[in-house]
């Protein structure tokens, strides 16, 4: 494999694990839908990372939670 010759290990986890991943694939996946695929495609870097700032913020700071009893993260 490659990253062994590279002297890297690999990160997989244990067999049969598929659920290692999920939370991050998750997240990831609703920051595609909601930012980059809602916004269309970007063709500066620069738009991307300060779209994603914007978009970091608001899921910190300004969304609403369900779990919290659809108060904002700062509200709770």
């Amino acid at each position: 494999m490659r990253i062994v010759v590279l002297g890297a290990m690999p990160s997989t986890g244990t067999v049969g694990d598929s659920y290692e991943s999920a939370l991050v694939e998750a997240v990831n996946g609703l920051y595609k839908t909601e930012l980059i695929r809602r916004q269309g495609p970007q063709r500066i870097i620069e738009q991307v990372e300060l779209a994603t700032l914007e978009y970091v913020w608001w899921w910190n700071d300004q969304r609403f939670h369900g779990e919290l009893s659809i108060r904002t993260p700062i509200e709770a």
